[in-house]
């Protein structure tokens, strides 16, 4: 598993802007009830530039959820990693 050094080095945003799978949804308490993510940033495999978060969305991997409270401007994030195996590249 990457450190966290290496995590936040190695992600980036959704392969080539598309997202693969249903947008998750959070309850952030700013009365506007359950909204779909803000973002979801991935975890870039391999040494492959653009091409690493298309692996990460294929395969699975580590990424981040994140969601925006309207009424504050807070940033809740949600880290997930993979419970099951999952092929490593580089």
């Amino acid at each position: 598993m990457a450190s966290s050094d290496d995590l936040s080095a190695s992600s980036a945003e959704e392969c080539l802007g598309l997202h693969i799978g249903g947008a998750q949804q959070a309850n952030l308490g700013d009365g506007r009830g359950w909204v779909n993510e803000t973002a979801v940033i991935r975890e870039s495999l391999g040494n492959i530039p653009t091409w690493g978060t298309c692996l990460e969305s294929l395969f699975g991997g580590n990424h981040f959820r994140l969601w925006t409270q309207e009424s504050t401007g807070a940033l809740f994030l949600a880290c997930v990693t993979p419970s099951a195996y999952y092929p490593r590249f580089g």
